[in-house]
């Protein structure tokens, strides 16, 4: 169970990370 959950928070992360970068090149599409 512990292992279930590490993964799905590493999992989250990324996703996260993700999304960030997303938004990051969106606003940088704004701003050209």
């Amino acid at each position: 169970m512990q292992t279930f959950l590490k993964g799905r928070r590493v999992g989250y992360w990324l996703s996260e990370k993700k999304m960030k970068k997303l938004n990051f090149q969106a606003f940088a599409d704004l701003c050209r």
